[in-house]
């Protein structure tokens, strides 16, 4: 747990950071992240970037993006990314498992490592020097019960992003 809160931390402080300093470059393609979660498509296309940085052991990227209403959006990775390779939640190796976060004006949501039949998955399709592209879904919960004294969630489905490398 003490490494997803740290991860989570690095998340915020890169987003904080990038977010107010990002530039457009007009020769390359227009960044995206969309998703469709809980059936409804959202994009997180305002500054949607890919910061690349290094862990204890490996390096850490960070794919981010603002949507609607202040809504935020953002794939952390613990290993060096490959085309090809799927990130998947739920397994032994900690490194393999991708974080997602999902925050909106009221709640954040993360992966529910408690739930092995919530698997979260990230697959790279395609990296570069400048850019990664990718798929992604899952579920994800936000530690505030409901009614009932349940957590919320949130289905993520038809996860896609092509984002460039920021410096």
């Amino acid at each position: 747990m003490k490494k997803i809160k740290s991860l989570i931390l690095l998340t915020m402080l890169s987003g904080a950071v990038i977010m107010s300093s990002c530039k457009k470059d007009k020769s390359t393609p227009t960044p995206f992240i969309t998703a469709t979660i809980d059936g409804s498509a959202v994009n997180f296309n305002t500054h949607a970037v890919a910061i690349k940085g290094s862990g204890e052991t490996a390096g850490v990227t960070v794919i981010q993006g603002e949507g609607p209403n202040g809504t935020t959006f953002s794939i952390s990775l613990l290993t060096a990314l490959t085309a090809g390779k799927t990130f998947v939640s739920g397994g032994d190796d900690v490194n393999n498992a991708p974080l997602l976060q999902y925050s909106t004006s009221d709640d954040d949501f993360f992966n529910d490592d408690d739930d092995a039949s919530n698997v979260i998955t990230v697959t790279i399709t395609s990296v570069s020097s400048t850019s990664v592209q990718g798929t992604f879904k899952g579920k994800i919960m936000d530690a505030i019960e409901v009614g009932n004294g349940t957590p919320k969630t949130k289905l993520i489905s038809n996860g896609k992003f092509n984002v460039t490398f920021t410096n």
